[in-house]
């Protein structure tokens, strides 16, 4: 699920704060985890930089594909 905007991405991040601190109490949560901000208009807070909501959702599709295609073969 890819989701944009200011708002959301700061939930994001506060999701994968609190999972990451819970490490110790859920084994579930002991894998990596990252939050890529994508937006259109590039204005998340503390961030250098976004990734556009094309680009993201292309790169997302792109990626996808190459993992269903390794698993077909």
């Amino acid at each position: 699920m890819l989701v944009t905007g200011v708002c959301v991405c700061l939930k994001a991040y506060h999701s994968v704060l609190m999972m990451a601190e819970l490490r110790d109490k859920y084994s579930e949560f002991c894998i990596p985890m990252t939050v890529i901000p994508a937006t259109i208009s590039n204005n998340v807070p503390g961030t250098d930089f976004s990734l556009g909501a094309d680009t993201s959702v292309n790169e997302i599709a792109d990626v996808r594909r190459r993992l269903v295609s390794q698993f077909d073969d």
